[in-house]
């Protein structure tokens, strides 16, 4: 099946990219998806690059914004972009990013509806558009050392888009679903 074959695929892509080194590969199945071509600008506003001089509450947007812009909150996967064809996200599927303003974060990552990986650690902004992962736990083990993992990032000025875009050049799309704990 074409459509469970890109599911698999996106899946590994965007939890290998993540948990690369972690000890585990993700695959989901079932699920579906759709395809449009990409048109430049994502719904919701085009994202404008993050910046973080100092502390995470200091994150920032560059260009004539001047309200800083905070990656704070819960982000849910909605759609993976690869070689300019957009496919939509299963919503039994969900990866789910909470960046909390201490700079931390908590990752998970679930197949229909269940559980199937989850990991926490540090993160930091770099040159205005790097997004640095510091894995410290994964599945509950210690990472010793923390794994690092790299995204280009790209976070909309209201804060309500991320983008992650992996060095293979596959982006996702994360949509502000929440506040984050303590906020």
């Amino acid at each position: 099946n074409p459509m469970k074959h890109s599911l698999i695929v996106i899946a590994i892509f965007m939890l290998s990219s993540a948990f690369c080194g972690c000890g585990r590969s993700a695959s989901s199945t079932g699920g579906a998806a759709s395809s449009a071509p990409v048109s430049g600008a994502s719904p919701g506003g085009s994202p404008a690059p993050a910046q973080r001089p100092g502390p995470p509450e200091a994150i920032s947007a560059k260009g004539p914004a001047t309200a800083p812009v905070l990656l704070s909150g819960v982000y849910t996967i909605t759609e993976v972009e690869d070689k300019g064809v957009v496919k939509m996200w299963p919503p039994d599927n969900k990866i789910e990013f909470t960046f909390s303003p201490d700079g931390t974060y908590a990752r998970k990552a679930m197949i229909r509806g269940r559980v199937d990986h989850t990991d926490t650690g540090q993160y930091r902004v770099e040159g205005g558009n790097k997004l640095i992962l510091s894995i410290v736990s994964s599945d509950n083990k210690v990472q010793n050392p923390a794994k690092e993992i790299r995204h280009t990032l790209a976070l909309s000025a209201d804060g309500d888009s991320l983008k992650l875009t992996a060095k293979d050049g596959k982006a996702a799309t994360f949509r502000k679903t929440g506040e984050a704990p303590g906020n």
